[in-house]
């Protein structure tokens, strides 16, 4: 098959990424048993498909006509391509599909990635059967390769602020999680919560992603619930030292971030129908956004 460089050389790199389990904490991956042996018996046309969800995984704004709505790629929120530990890790998650919600209709990994697309990156829903949509679908089944069968993957459920640390909705104080996110997050993400799409030396990274603001989530997306994005903080944030953060001072910090203005998704059944305590911004529960306020930095 004569496939673009930029694919041989990924899928040459494919196999060993997951071979190697970091010993620091701010890189743990997700193991997944097998890959070297499993990687010569995949067809061309698999081989194909996985290389194009790894690099429209990682690269999601390069497929922005059909895809993205906004500045963020799929590795932000699944760190590490889908590996890391406590960043949302995808390594056997496709094992859950089909699923069935709450409101008892059935969802495919597919419908679950156009989803995603729809209220993380605020995309326009993609039509059925595009490529691209079975590609990431490809890749993130192949994450799971070789994994033992059995219970899902402990590192699926490391996203969640422990039951008895929850702190009511109404206990929440955002002035103090604006200054929090002052102190562990603004060095990346910025004051004004934009980040930034180029290096900027000493950091390390090649682009931070937006919090708020129209290049961002919108507001019916996993991480506009305040506990939900608390959950992602508290187990992968700050991206150097994570777990750094308090249960109490993450959950106050998602307060102030998700008290700020997003892009608004018309539909607001998002939520399988129901209309969760931490979904700050759905107006059947809360007329006015309880932690929106005028910012005074």
């Amino acid at each position: 098959m004569n496939l673009p460089q930029r694919y041989r050389v990924a899928l040459a790199l494919l196999p060993f990424s997951f071979a190697i389990v970091a010993c620091s904490r701010e890189k743990a991956s997700a193991p997944a048993g097998g890959k070297e042996a499993a990687a010569p018996s995949i067809s061309p046309a698999a081989r194909a498909a996985v290389q194009l969800g790894s690099e429209i995984f990682l690269r999601t704004q390069a497929f922005s006509q059909p895809l993205g709505g906004n500045a963020l790629a799929c590795t932000n929120c699944h760190l590490d391509g889908g590996k890391q530990v406590g960043g949302l890790a995808l390594v056997g998650s496709s094992r859950r599909y089909p699923w069935k919600g709450p409101d008892g209709r059935s969802f495919t990994l597919e419908d679950r990635i156009v989803r995603c697309l729809t209220q993380s990156l605020n995309a326009q829903a993609p039509a059925p059967g595009r490529k691209e949509i079975a590609a990431l679908a490809a890749y993130i089944a192949w994450l799971g390769e070789g994994l033992p069968p059995g219970q899902p993957p402990a590192w699926l459920t490391a996203k969640t602020i422990a039951a008895q640390n929850i702190v009511p909705i109404g206990q929440l104080d955002a002035v103090r999680g604006r200054q929090k996110y002052v102190q562990y997050c603004s060095g990346c993400h910025g004051r004004d919560g934009q980040g930034y799409s180029e290096k900027r030396p000493p950091l390390p990274y090649e682009s931070v992603p937006p919090l708020w603001g129209p290049r961002s989530y919108n507001d019916v997306s996993g991480l506009a619930r305040v506990y939900t994005l608390a959950g992602f903080a508290r187990h992968a944030m700050p991206l150097d030292k994570p777990g750094d953060i308090t249960d109490q001072d993450v959950q106050e910090i998602a307060a102030y971030v998700d008290g700020q203005p997003r892009p608004a998704s018309a539909n607001k059944d998002a939520w399988d129908g129901s209309s969760p305590e931490d979904a700050v911004y759905d107006t059947r529960r809360y007329p006015k956004n309880p932690f929106r306020a005028p910012d005074t930095r």
